[in-house]
């Protein structure tokens, strides 16, 4: 089948295949868009109600903390002025029953009441032996600022005390009558002041002589970390509904309590009593003040008064009275005190969600024919469009077929002729390059195979047949030409052998260029008369001038072979030493020389160097490629294992020895390829015949 057919049936099946399933899938979400657009709705509503709640309770925890701290500043108002009469200062640890000196009544006049003031109380049974005369001035201050404090608080403050370790107390408000009752002797508050010090606001407390459930904010006067003395304020827990009232315009929905927890009788379980709540605002039939706080979600109840417990805020959603209900809550000033304010989910979510749900449902025919009609109109559209598009892809594609087709068939000249600016454009313009190209590689892949071919005959294709000496010669490329070189020289005379290896710096075609060159000039100086020195000197002047512009060198190792005097001359050029393994005695002997590598200095001055030699012997010469081989982890071959393999192949020949050693680096390089030429020449001493 032709593209242009697979094409339109592509086309085809993209279009109508998703418009069918997309008037299945529209229909069927049209039914379904007025459930989730209620539960969305729904949510939406329930998040604006939490951060309402949040914004109501964030107010409210504003303004009980402006409450406690105005308790707190007046009670310390009250400490100044009682530290004036503590003097002399005496511990404070309780108070006896009797022995009361005198009882006395301060009249302060108040807008409501004309006939209140401050029982003040003296004891000689608190300090005994001790004479206390305070001064009237400093009693009647204490009285001002009781009287300014109560003025302040209002009904925030039900009564305040001083007592005072040298046996002084007094009593705000009092009426004259009533100065007995100034006696600290068994008074609630100061037990409560003395068992819980250092804590200002002690925890919800019931005061059997007002019925009332009251906390303690008391203030112990120290000296040298000993309480001389304590003054409290008592506070109804009912006071704190003060700030209730932010919540009057929402009053038909919320339902307000302040709580105590408090065990419950017969239980070890702690519940949340109502000290205050819905019922002192006129809220439908709430629980009345003294009732338990409850709901179904026994856990997530138990989860509220843990965190009471621990003075934590949060929102939580709970059942109230039978019905979804949001519970928002938070710690009061008092330990084992809190807030909590519920709301019905369902007075604030239903109204205006079935009118919408309604709406919803009117416009849902209206959308499935819209949607029938343009989804008809949406694939007629597309299929004329997709006979359009198919005839001006599939055309370029087939023109650049047939040109493929002629390039295939070894047509480099082909072209295309397309000249759109598209991508076929693009393709076809790179196509267009791509014979030129490949006649130009074709070449210049002919001329390496040429050089690589002079290369190689370049190199000796046998060794010489010298009497005691068993050679072998080999060198392998990384690259199609290189610059590693091996050669036999000066074998003028049958006992005498010249053996060279050379490396070129580089890869590649220069290299075996310059390799040549060198070639041609070693040969040249070494058929004529002079010392390894010598001959090594010229060349290296001859080199130099070639290199001088490039920067590149040779090194190279020249050994002379005097088989009838069993001895060997060698100049070492920057090369590798060679290796000389004496098997008789299994020792490795490195043939070292100073001396620059050809081509770096036209100066450069070469060391000769001379050795005896004897059957049984094996010299080997080898460029820097062989030991620096490496393998997958990136380790060289090195010259231990070089000499490892010679070793354990010496008594074999000299080409078996040499293709061992070759194995043996082949092994040890594993799958990467060869990254340098390598190049080895054996010779093996052997007896003269």
């Amino acid at each position: 089948m032709r593209f242009r057919w697979k094409l339109l049936i592509l086309l085809a099946l993209i279009s109508i295949v998703p418009i069918v399933g997309l008037r299945t899938f529209g229909i069927h979400n049209v039914q379904q868009m007025a459930d989730a657009l209620m539960e969305r709705l729904e949510a939406s509503r329930k998040d604006e109600l939490r951060s309402r709640l949040v914004v109501l309770v964030g107010e409210y925890e504003q303004s009980l903390t402006r409450t406690r701290e105005q308790v707190e500043m007046a009670l310390f108002m009250q400490a100044i002025s009682a530290r004036h009469l503590a003097r002399p200062e005496k511990p404070l640890t309780g108070w006896p029953a009797k022995e009361t000196a005198y009882r006395t009544f301060f009249p302060l006049a108040s807008e409501n009441e004309m006939d209140t003031g401050m029982c003040f109380t003296r004891s000689v049974g608190a300090a005994p032996g001790v004479q206390i005369q305070p001064d009237p001035a400093d009693i009647r201050m204490l009285a001002e600022t009781l009287h300014a404090v109560s003025e302040r608080l209002g009904a925030l403050a039900t009564r305040q005390s001083v007592v005072l370790g040298n046996g002084l107390a007094a009593v705000y408000p009092c009426r004259e009558g009533e100065a007995k009752a100034t006696d600290p002797a068994g008074r609630f508050w100061l037990r409560v002041a003395l068992r819980d010090r250092p804590t200002l606001w002690s925890e919800p407390l019931h005061n059997p002589a007002t019925g009332r459930t009251e906390v303690v904010v008391s203030l112990l006067l120290e000296k040298d970390e000993i309480p001389v003395g304590v003054t409290s304020i008592v506070v109804p827990l009912s006071a704190l509904t003060e700030p209730l009232p932010v919540f009057t315009e929402t009053r038909s929905r919320f339902r307000p309590f302040i709580v105590s927890l408090a065990p419950k009788a017969g239980s070890d379980s702690i519940g949340a009593r109502i000290e205050a709540g819905a019922a002192l605002l006129r809220v439908g039939s709430a629980p009345e003040a003294g009732d338990w706080l409850t709901s179904r979600d026994a856990d997530g109840l138990a989860s509220l008064l843990r965190d009471l417990a621990q003075r934590r805020s949060g929102i939580r959603e709970m059942p109230f009275d039978g019905r979804p209900s949001l519970w928002a809550y938070g710690p009061l000033p008092s330990f084992g005190s809190g807030f909590v304010f519920i709301l019905p989910q369902e007075d604030v979510l239903q109204p205006g969600i079935s009118q919408l749900r309604n709406m919803i449902l009117q416009r849902t025919d209206r959308v499935r024919v819209l949607s029938a009609v343009f989804l008809a109109f949406l694939a007629l559209l597309v299929l004329v469009l997709g006979v359009l598009f198919s005839r001006s892809v599939t055309r370029p594609l087939e023109i650049l077929a047939k040109a493929a087709r002629g390039l295939s068939s070894g047509n480099l000249d082909v072209k295309t002729g397309l000249k759109s600016r598209d991508e076929f454009g693009e393709i076809a313009a790179v196509f267009d390059g791509v014979g030129p190209k490949l006649q130009e590689h074709y070449r210049m892949r002919r001329a390496v195979e040429v050089a690589m071919e002079i290369q190689q005959q370049l190199l000796p294709s046998s060794p010489p047949s010298v009497p005691g000496l068993d050679m072998a010669a080999m060198t392998l490329y990384s690259d199609e030409t290189g610059g590693d070189y091996f050669d036999y020289l000066c074998t003028g005379t049958e006992d005498r052998l010249c053996v060279a290896v050379g490396d070129i710096s580089g890869h590649g075609l220069p290299s075996a260029l310059l390799m040549a060159n060198a070639r041609g000039m070693l040969r040249l100086r070494s058929a004529l008369p002079g010392s390894l020195e010598e001959i090594i000197s010229d060349v290296n002047r001859r080199f130099a001038e070639d290199v001088e512009q490039d920067g590149r060198f040779m090194t190279l190792f020249l050994a002379r072979i005097n088989r009838e005097r069993n001895r060997m001359e060698w100049v070492r050029a920057g090369h590798e030493p060679a290796l000389l393994y004496d098997a008789a005695d299994d020792t490795f002997f490195e043939l070292k020389g100073s001396g620059l590598a050809l081509g770096v200095s036209e100066e450069a001055v070469y060391q000769g160097n001379r050795r005896e030699l004897r059957p049984g012997q094996v010299l080997c010469l080898y460029t820097d490629g062989i030991p620096e081989t490496r393998n997958a982890d990136g380790k060289p071959f090195g010259k231990t294992r070089l000499r490892h393999a010679i070793r354990e192949n010496a008594s074999a020949s000299a080409r078996t020895l040499l293709l061992s050693v070759l194995d043996a680096v082949g092994e040890f390089r594993g799958e990467p390829d060869q990254e340098d030429d390598l190049t080895l020449l054996m010779v093996k001493i052997t007896p003269l015949e």
